[in-house]
């Protein structure tokens, strides 16, 4: 395992910084309304923590504890930049991210067969934005590693080339 720290810069772990923050934001914006009733408005934490004590734990787990460990990896990559971390951090985002796209698909294909009047939200829109935020930072992180990897194995032999020369 390699925990040698990186000299590349931490934008890919910015970025997946700024998408977990509209993801925690986009969270509590209304998710969708429903047109024929201008005051029916509800956020994804409203849909998700109703009912039991167990139902409402479990809901707000559902929504922010896979974005708690991707927080976590990306803190701890602005800190550090250590290559293990990367390859954690893309594991975490993946899992996260085919959970949160599966749920917003079935939002957005359901919100109009509640109501034929309901209309999605800027909340709806923002965890899209949210959730592809994440995904960037992620691939921008891979590209990154990839390219100093790269580097690092044209070292030595540009090193034996100009010793030769």
């Amino acid at each position: 395992m390699e925990t040698e720290e990186t000299s590349r810069p931490s934008l890919g772990y910015l970025v997946v910084l700024l998408g977990v923050a509209g993801w925690v934001v986009s969270c509590f914006r209304p998710l969708y309304r429903i047109t024929e009733a201008q005051t029916v408005r509800t956020t994804l934490v409203r849909q998700v923590s109703f009912g039991s004590v167990g139902t409402r734990l479990g809901g707000i787990l559902y929504l922010f504890g896979g974005i708690t460990a991707i927080v976590v990896f990306a803190l701890v990559g602005v800190r550090l930049r250590q290559r293990w971390n990367v390859a954690v951090l893309a594991g975490a985002v993946i899992a996260w991210s085919l959970a949160s796209i599966g749920v917003l698909i079935t939002i957005g294909a359901s919100a109009s067969g509640f109501n034929m009047g309901s209309v999605l939200g800027v909340g709806y829109w923002g965890l899209w934005v949210s959730v592809i935020c994440v995904m960037a930072g992620t691939v921008i992180l891979l590209v990154s590693l990839h390219a100093l990897r790269a580097e690092e194995a044209a070292a030595p032999h540009e090193q034996i080339v100009e010793e030769h020369a």
